[in-house]
This record gives C-alpha cells, sequence and structure tokens, in this order.
C-alpha cells in the first residue's frame, strides 16, 4: 500500500487506479522525447551559430585578403604610372617637328591602353579574378613598350637628320 498526503492533509490509503503504471511510464516517455527534442535543437541552434561563425571568419579573411591584393594593385599601378610618365616626359623633351606624327600616335595608342585598363579595373572590382590582374600588368607593359618604341623611332630619326655642322659635298 502507498500512502501520499492529499490535500486535506489527509492520507492517501487507496490503491491507485488500474493502468496508473501504464500513464505514468508513458508520461514520462512524453517527458523524455520533449527533453530530446530540446537537447536536439539546443544542438542545432549551436551548430547553426559554429556554422555562421565560420563564415563569418571565412568572410573577414577573405575581405583582409582582397583589401591586401587591392592594396598590391594599387602599388603596382603607381610604380608603372611612374615609369610610364617618366618616359613621356623625357620623350616630350626630345619631340620635334619631324617627330610630331609618331608621338601623337604613340599618345592614341597609349590612350586606347589607358581605356583599356579602366575597363579591366571595372571588371576587377566586380571579379576580382588573376586573369584579370595578369591582363592589367600586360596593359602597363603593353604602354610602356609603345613609348620604348616611341624612344627609338626618336632616336632613329634624329640620327638620320644630318648634322648642321656637316658639309655638303658633290
Amino acid at each position: 500500500m502507498i500512502f501520499s498526503k492529499s490535500k486535506n492533509n489527509n492520507f492517501d490509503v487507496f490503491e491507485p487506479k488500474p493502468g496508473h503504471k501504464e500513464r505514468f511510464l508513458l508520461k514520462l516517455q512524453q517527458n523524455q522525447a520533449r527533453k530530446s527534442k530540446k537537447r536536439r535543437y539546443n544542438w542545432m541552434i549551436a551548430a547553426s551559430f559554429l556554422v555562421l561563425l565560420g563564415l563569418g571568419i571565412g568572410v573577414y579573411h577573405q575581405a583582409t585578403y582582397q583589401h591586401q591584393e587591392t592594396a598590391v594593385v594599387r602599388q603596382n599601378q603607381d610604380y608603372f604610372m611612374a615609369i610610364i610618365q617618366t618616359e613621356i616626359k623625357e620623350i616630350k623633351q626630345e619631340n620635334t617637328q619631324e617627330t610630331q606624327i609618331i608621338f601623337e600616335d604613340a599618345m592614341k595608342q597609349i590612350k586606347i591602353l589607358e581605356k583599356d585598363y579602366q575597363k579591366l579595373i571595372r571588371d576587377y572590382k566586380t571579379n576580382q579574378d588573376k586573369f584579370i590582374l595578369n591582363a592589367m600588368i600586360e596593359n602597363f607593359n603593353q604602354r610602356i613598350s609603345v613609348l620604348k618604341n616611341l624612344k627609338s623611332q626618336i632616336e632613329e630619326i634624329k640620327n638620320l637628320k644630318p648634322n648642321k655642322h656637316e658639309t655638303h659635298r658633290a
């Protein structure tokens, strides 16, 4: 016989109703199922948090890498632009009426390459691809090559031009 205290402070001295044990075990199973679901839910939240944390760290590292890569692109751009500007200044100093046509043609080619470079910059901002970086560097190399060719053509024209102090013999 099981004794329990009821609300009236009277002891319950009666046997439980039939099926009490089954109802008790059923409630116990349901309670354990709820706890199990709650644990599963908590684990799912923790796993989601870890996934989001991992993604956040990945995005941060990607952004840091892209920032560093952009800084390198700017440094290279500054370096090449300094070389190009120096070459143009030197060429302008040697430019004469005889070389004006090839000088203007070279400057047109440089402007075309500059427009292409601006397009590459826009492409790089939307799709940061190594191939675009290589194309940007190649664009600078082409501009420098145009200027070097112009310099050599100016030198050839200067060497072909007769010196003022030479005497002509018949």
